[in-house]
């Protein structure tokens, strides 16, 4: 049967971000599925959309001018559910958490839900973005025909908060791109690397007083990729270490798909030591490079990472700074960890995800 698909990827306007990676692997797969196939796709965004899907005729792309975040968060609701009925849409498929309220009920709808941290660390997230995952976040739900949980760590607390969704849910795992062959950054020692925001769920104070607490003991340096998030300023904390300590403390910001695979590629091990994780998306990243991680032992970290890595009490700045240490000073330990590491993440790929995200968006519901 024809489907008519529509997409939210307002997230393509962040490349960078977990949800931006995750909504362009996904949509670069399934775009490439269907081409032959009996759908059409129509991506609705709230600013000019990326020109990575220029070429295909079988996409139609919307958009409106963005004045301001409030504004378009406003007109979106209405707008989409708009375009939706003028394109006679079947699907509308939402991969950021929230759907169009106003969308004609005849249309089915599937959303992506990638974590609950405002329910599990509400402290760890802007007011503003706390109050609108709280309002809109179960008014998605209830309107969804399905639910997509990045991981079963995720399904399982949607189904604590929300019990009557349950059987509406189906985990899709994410995945990480096909490593390709990469040249490793030419530093002067080797070194640590992390990955993600900079903001309060990343731990990034436990991490820094660890690295305070090894220093001493290792001779790699600490690389530090992301973006400024909100809550604390990455380069002021970092100018509070000892001086021994903040010389080798090198924040870069964001870079690109290939300058932050090459990293992977050359880093002893990646610390992910996060406070919650729907998935963990940069620990499999670094796992598919044969590189070891240093996760949290909780959220989506054991169903993710597996044996690839070692696992800590994320509160506990000791366990931290120990498997630093152990990582930097047993080579042979750390080749073996890199080995499972790579392993357990060829049980991950776009094209399964897009698959199985493909059969929830075709089939009909009624």
């Amino acid at each position: 049967m024809f489907k008519r698909i529509a997409v939210d990827v307002r997230s393509l306007a962040n490349p960078h971000s977990g949800i931006g990676r995750y909504t362009q692997r996904l949509l670069e797969q399934l775009t490439e599925i269907v081409k032959n196939s009996d759908c059409e796709w129509f991506f609705y965004s709230d600013r000019p959309i990326t020109s990575l899907f220029d070429n295909l005729s079988h996409v139609t792309k919307r958009d409106f001018s963005r004045h301001n975040k409030v504004f378009s968060l406003i007109r979106s609701q209405i707008v989409f559910a708009h375009w939706a009925n003028i394109d006679s849409i079947d699907v509308f498929w939402s991969p950021r958490h929230h759907l169009p309220l106003f969308l004609d009920p005849d249309i089915n709808t599937v959303v992506t839900i990638h974590d609950m941290v405002w329910w599990t660390h509400p402290a760890t997230m802007k007011a503003a973005n706390l109050m609108l995952e709280r309002v809109l976040m179960p008014a998605s739900l209830n309107k969804a025909s399905r639910i997509i949980a990045v991981s079963n760590a995720t399904k399982n607390e949607i189904s604590q908060v929300y019990p009557q969704h349950v059987g509406k849910i189906t985990v899709v795992h994410e995945a990480a791109d096909s490593p390709v062959e990469m040249i490793s950054p030419d530093y002067s020692a080797p070194y640590f690397l992390f990955v993600g925001a900079f903001e309060p769920r990343k731990n990034l104070d436990n991490i820094l007083a660890a690295i305070e607490k090894a220093a001493m003991l290792v001779p790699e340096h600490f690389v530090f990729i992301g973006g400024a998030g909100w809550g604390i300023d990455l380069q002021v904390m970092v100018n509070e270490l000892a001086d021994s300590v903040r010389s080798r403390c090198h924040i870069i910001g964001n870079v690109s798909e290939e300058t932050l695979h090459s990293h992977y590629v050359g880093a002893t091990a990646q610390i992910m030591v996060s406070l919650s994780e729907g998935f963990g998306l940069p620990a499999l990243e670094a796992m598919q490079h044969g590189t070891p991680v240093i996760v949290s032992n909780r959220s989506a970290f054991p169903e993710v990472v597996g044996e690839g890595g070692i696992y800590v009490d994320p509160h506990n700045v000791k366990e931290i700074s120990a498997a630093i240490v152990e990582l930097s000073s047993d080579k042979g330990y750390r080749d073996r960890l890199g080995k499972l590491a790579l392993l357990e993440s060829e049980k991950f790929s776009w094209g399964k995800a897009a698959r199985e995200t493909r059969q929830l968006l075709v089939e009909d519901y009624r």
